[in-house]
Order: structure tokens, then C-alpha cells, then sequence
């Protein structure tokens, strides 16, 4: 952890920086996607070469082309890398950076422990800025990405209210594209985030047919109790309420 840090402290300010804007965007990331960050906006000339330098360095490595058996950075000898030095001699990085041109602009920690150890060298608060700042980068390149967005909205300050009320949203959305392709303990995931930032009636009957499919009979029976907050069918007014409610105690 002290040599990681070490290390982290050597590197110029930019690639320092981009390296932890990285982290919170997780094992993998985009020089694409750092370059539309708020934080990065003035560095945007210079992320190229912070990258380049933070792969000599062996922080990063070039994801390879999603081809089937390729190099995930999961190999053995962690440790010894981790150790090692800032490898500034070694060819075989000088080769792997002299063909960083003609890759992908996608790179990955090299392991999870350097990810970890940079995004930790960040205060809760600035956590928490960066995950929304990434959030809104996220919406402007890739839009359709709901899961990773509403991860990074769910880590933002869900304090503040527009920011809560964007991390329902992609983290219902999230959860629904879960529920619809099979992957209920995803969508349960994604619902209980969601539920934890607001009571709403059609995420609880959303989350009672998951925990059904499941056969979670106790915990199913906890969600229908909340419901039971909600008007009840007859009730004067909020008809999509009394709706969810009817269509859950069906289950």
C-alpha cells in the first residue's frame, strides 16, 4: 500500500489526477469518456500522454479488443509488479506504449488493488463529486449505459435532491432491464438501492415478483407490508398507487 502511494506521489499532477477520476470510474475506463469530466476539462490536451505515462509506470494497461481470451490483467506475480519500479527501462513497455496509438482508447488498472488504493486516496466528499461528474460525462458519451450511470448517481450526493431524483431513475430503469433479461438478483440489487432513496409503490410490487421468482417468502412478505403504506384499491384518489398495490398482491 505505501509503495503504491509512493509511486502514486511520483507521477506528474495531470497524470496523478487522471488516475484518480480512473479510479472512480472503475477497474476500466475510457480516455474518451475522461476527457468529457469537468475536473479534466483543462488537462483535456495533455490526457493522452498522462496515460501513456501511467502505462510505462505499469498503473495501467490497454484493454485488448473484448477478444475472447485476452488478457483481463488478472494474471499471477501481482505482488512482484507492484513492487517493482517505475520500469522506465523496460522495453517490453516501451513496445506495449509505442502501440497505444493504434489501440482502442480503452485502458484497465492493472490490478484491482492499484484501483482501489488510488480511488481511497480520495475524501468521501470528493468521491462523491466525482461519481456525479462521471455520471454526467456517462450521459453525454454513452447514454444508453443505465447500469453504469445508475451506479455513479447512486454514489453521488443523493442529498440533493436532482441528484437523487436522476439515481431512481437509472437505478429503476437499471433494475427493469435486469428483471426483463432473467437477471433478478441484479434487478433485486438495483430495486433495494432504489427503494432506499424513495418509497414508491411500483418499485415494491417490482421488488415483490422478483422476490417471488427467488422464493425469498420472508423477505416478499416484509416488501408487502410497506406496501401496505399505499391506498389500497377504493381508495379516494392516486390510481397508479392503488394499481402497483393490486398488481403486487396478485403475486
Amino acid at each position: 500500500y505505501g509503495i503504491l502511494l509512493a509511486r502514486l506521489d511520483r507521477l506528474p499532477d495531470t497524470a496523478r489526477l487522471a488516475l484518480k477520476v480512473a479510479s472512480v470510474m472503475g477497474r476500466s475506463f475510457s480516455l474518451t469518456l475522461l476527457q468529457h469530466v469537468r475536473l479534466l476539462e483543462a488537462h483535456r490536451a495533455e490526457l493522452a500522454e498522462s496515460l501513456r505515462l501511467a502505462l510505462l509506470r505499469d498503473f495501467v494497461r490497454i484493454e485488448a479488443s473484448a477478444e475472447p481470451g485476452g488478457d483481463t490483467g488478472t494474471e499471477s506475480g501481482t505482488e512482484a509488479g507492484i513492487e517493482a519500479g517505475d520500469g522506465t527501462g523496460d522495453g517490453l513497455h516501451l513496445s506495449i506504449v509505442a502501440q497505444s496509438q493504434s489501440h482502442s482508447d480503452r485502458y484497465y488498472f492493472r490490478h484491482n488493488l492499484i484501483r482501489d488504493v488510488v480511488y481511497n486516496t480520495l475524501l468521501d466528499t470528493q468521491q462523491r463529486d466525482l461519481h456525479e461528474q462521471v455520471a454526467l460525462a456517462l450521459a453525454d458519451v454513452q447514454p444508453r449505459a443505465t447500469e453504469e450511470l445508475a451506479h455513479h448517481y447512486y454514489r453521488s450526493d443523493t442529498t440533493r435532491e436532482p441528484v437523487r431524483e436522476r439515481a431512481i431513475f437509472y437505478l429503476g430503469a437499471a433494475a427493469r432491464t435486469a428483471q426483463s433479461d432473467y437477471a433478478n438478483e441484479t434487478a433485486l440489487t438495483f430495486f433495494r438501492r432504489a427503494l432506499e432513496l424513495t418509497e414508491d409503490a411500483d418499485l415494491l410490487c417490482r421488488t415483490v415478483a422478483v422476490l417471488h421468482i427467488l422464493g425469498r417468502r420472508e423477505e416478499e412478505a416484509d416488501t408487502l407490508q410497506r406496501l401496505d403504506a399505499f391506498p389500497k384499491p377504493g381508495d379516494e384518489g392516486r390510481e397508479a398507487e392503488a394499481l402497483a398495490w393490486e398488481k403486487a398482491r396478485l403475486w
